[in-house]
């Protein structure tokens, strides 16, 4: 009858490490790579999203705007579509940073910034509403006196220093 050696600690935790590692590889490689995932939260070509952000009532959501400092955007997307991004949030890879809301004093919870490069339905929401949000920028801004005007496009604006 042999007995075993107890493991000390810190042989103990690096063979739950290893294991723990091995685990998260097998499960990586069962799973769609980021880029596949990216298909959930694709645009499908046929610009239906950038069609319903030129269907909101832009003149309602701009009085919205002008009176309360913000405004509601109803069904912007579908609930594919949202499900579709909202499956992305796992996928650490995609994201170039992660807030812990509590630990800056706003509340319970977390929320995370995409990394480039954005998933294309991401991509053609924020050009199409900076089209539309920046002249409503540019008027509110000379209303306060201020000189800064926004580019009309959204890539413009990106490119600026």
């Amino acid at each position: 009858m042999t007995i075993a050696e107890p493991e000390n600690d810190a042989a103990g935790r690096n063979r739950h490490r290893e294991e723990r590692s091995d685990a998260a590889i097998q499960s990586q490689r069962s799973r769609p790579s980021s880029l596949d995932r990216f298909a959930y939260a694709r645009d499908d070509g046929s610009g239906e999203a950038t069609k319903r952000i030129d269907a909101l009532d832009w003149p309602a959501l701009e009085t919205e705007l002008d009176t309360f400092g913000c405004a509601v955007a109803p069904k912007l997307l579908t609930a594919e579509e949202c499900r579709g991004l909202a499956a992305l949030y796992a996928d650490e890879a995609l994201f170039r940073s992660r807030i812990v809301m509590a630990s800056h004093g706003f509340g319970r919870g977390e929320y995370k910034y995409f990394a480039d490069p954005l998933p294309d339905l991401i991509v053609g929401l924020r050009q199409r509403l900076y089209q539309r949000l920046a002249p409503v920028a540019d008027r509110w801004n000379a209303a306060m006196g201020v000189s800064v005007r926004y580019p009309a496009e959204h890539e413009a604006f990106r490119a600026l220093p």
